[in-house]
């Protein structure tokens, strides 16, 4: 078991919303942790095993309460459900470009080498960005924003500060989800004019203020529980202690 953080849901949620406010404070705030080992997030949450995998939304908030997550931008308690119960479980899942697909078509065109990478982008991909541009209705996507930010809060419930994902904030991000890791990256790096038309690089300063502690998107299955333990051990020590804690 891991020792439950014993502050409460308006204290928790207080330090995150001050660091994202860059006030000082004395402890660090626990960003949202994706464990996606349906057993550990049973033991996180200290709940009998199977807990998650029969009711999926109150045993992944109760892992994340127990961990002393005080923030989380995505929302997505079903997606551990998307692999298996030790994990990814590739025979029951359709390929996609970054799951080993054999062939991958986009509009009609192979992507097969980083030059049909550079085609599509200047073909297809830049003009629907300038496509969706034009007709963007920014009263609909803000409303729609605010009532998905909604529903995801209440379900999250009281412990957590619900922040904006990427919906609300969209940046600059690797295309290698659609196009595949080989052809995309090579394209990356032969072809460096064209990629910085579609993004621009973020400069990764570390401000005084403003900091979460958090880790990898998702958890893969396999990790020891000791370093789960260890994880949110870590977090309540920072929470509690501070930056400059020894």
């Amino acid at each position: 078991m891991i020792d439950v953080p014993v502050d409460g849901p308006e204290s928790r949620r207080k330090l995150a919303l001050d660091t994202v406010l860059g006030r000082p404070t004395r402890g660090i705030p626990a960003f949202w942790i994706h464990c996606m080992e349906w057993s550990m997030i049973d033991r996180l949450a200290g709940l009998p095993e199977g807990s998650y995998e029969a009711n999926p939304v109150p045993a992944y908030r109760k892992m994340l309460e127990n961990a002393g997550c005080c923030a989380v931008d995505q929302w997505i308690p079903r997606n551990p459900l998307t692999m298996g119960r030790d994990g990814y479980d590739g025979a029951k899942k359709a390929r996609t470009a970054t799951t080993g697909l054999k062939e991958l078509v986009l509009d009609g065109m192979r992507i097969d080498s980083p030059e049909a990478v550079v085609e599509h982008l200047e073909r297809f991909a830049f003009p629907a960005l300038e496509a969706e541009t034009a007709r963007f209705d920014e009263d609909a996507a803000v409303r729609r924003m605010l009532e998905g930010e909604e529903r995801m809060r209440a379900e999250a419930g009281p412990w957590m500060l619900k922040l904006p994902y990427m919906e609300l904030a969209a940046f600059p991000k690797l295309a290698y989800g659609v196009y595949g890791y080989e052809n995309y990256f090579m394209a990356y790096a032969l072809y460096p004019e064209v990629m910085a038309r579609s993004f621009r690089l973020l400069v990764d300063l570390g401000p005084r203020t403003g900091l979460f502690l958090s880790c990898s998107s998702s958890i893969a299955p396999g990790v020891p529980w000791e370093n789960l333990k260890a994880l949110a051990e870590g977090f309540r020590h920072y929470r509690e202690h501070g930056r400059d804690a020894g």
